[in-house]
């Protein structure tokens, strides 16, 4: 008989040992002994534990069925290339649609309405702003379109008085 090691073994033989008694009373035996239901629970574990180590091998040797080589790396190279090429332009254009709204100012959300881009196309550029010190970040809320409060954004050449 092998011994358990820990609490997960234990039960796994307990289980085994429920299975293997069942079946046995299902085939009409009545009496056995506990060398023969060890016996038949240690042979189980050890087919499980072959089933498992063959499921393991087939699964190590897959082929990969996608291609994470050389046309994912092109494909990342042209979209970052892309994204640099327009990052300046929808900066400058978020800067002037704030600067537009004057001490009103917009959200991130409306900035990108503004620009004509989803949100996280803008949020770099804000963010950049913001750190750059040509936007400034009020304590003023205004509610997202989904109803969420967002912080209003403003130019600092807004009066000082209109912004907080």
């Amino acid at each position: 008989m092998l011994r358990p090691n820990n609490p997960e073994d234990q039960r796994r033989r307990d289980a085994l040992r429920y299975a293997i008694c069942k079946a046995w009373r299902k085939q009409g035996h009545r009496v056995w002994s506990d060398a023969d239901i060890e016996a038949a629970i240690d042979a189980a574990i050890a087919k499980q534990d072959q089933r498992n180590a063959a499921n393991n091998q087939s699964n190590a040797v897959q082929a990969d069925l996608i291609d994470h080589g050389c046309h994912a790396g092109r494909t990342r190279a042209a979209a970052a290339s892309s994204a640099r090429r327009s990052r300046h332009r929808r900066r400058d254009a978020v800067e002037c649609a704030v600067a537009g709204a004057g001490a009103r100012g917009m959200t991130r959300h409306e900035a990108a309405d503004a620009v004509g881009c989803p949100v996280h196309a803008v949020t770099a550029a804000v963010l950049e702003l913001l750190k750059a010190g040509r936007l400034i970040e009020t304590s003023r809320k205004r509610a997202t379109p989904s109803g969420k409060l967002a912080a209003v954004l403003v130019s600092p050449m807004a009066k000082e008085s209109q912004r907080a």
